[in-house]
């Protein structure tokens, strides 16, 4: 009914986003990461991603990956909103890996353990290149 001061006081957040990071050629490894904050570069989040996906390099059994970069990206790109960026690795195919030093006209087992191939032949055990395992 009279005269009257009103202070209006009120908080302030940063809008966060979810980043996700996508292998471009293998979409099963993608990496998101969320609640990034409104501003955030891009450089700040290839390095988790990355390490998250296979780092710098990894391999299978058939060829080793090496980063190459982001696709339609820069590292100094700034965060504003939801988004997906292609991680780029280049593919070099593997040697293949031979069994040479390893005589086969005595009775062989082949055993598999963890994705590698040994030899069992009189009682020692073999890589598939031929090297004695201890």
């Amino acid at each position: 009914t009279g005269d009257a001061t009103y202070t209006a006081t009120y908080s302030s957040t940063i809008n966060t986003y979810t980043v996700t990071f996508v292998v471009k050629d293998n979409p099963e490894l993608n990496y998101p990461i969320v609640d990034v904050p409104y501003g955030t570069m891009l450089s700040d989040l290839i390095e988790l991603a990355k390490a998250a996906v296979g780092g710098d390099s990894f391999e299978d059994d058939t060829y080793i990956y090496t980063f190459a970069g982001v696709e339609n990206a820069a590292p100094t790109d700034i965060i504003t909103e939801d988004t997906t960026f292609y991680i780029l690795y280049t593919k070099t195919e593997k040697a293949p890996t031979f069994i040479s030093n390893v005589e086969t006209t005595a009775p062989v087992q082949k055993i598999i353990r963890d994705n590698h191939v040994f030899i069992l032949r009189d009682g020692h055990i073999y890589t598939a290149t031929g090297v004695a395992v201890q």
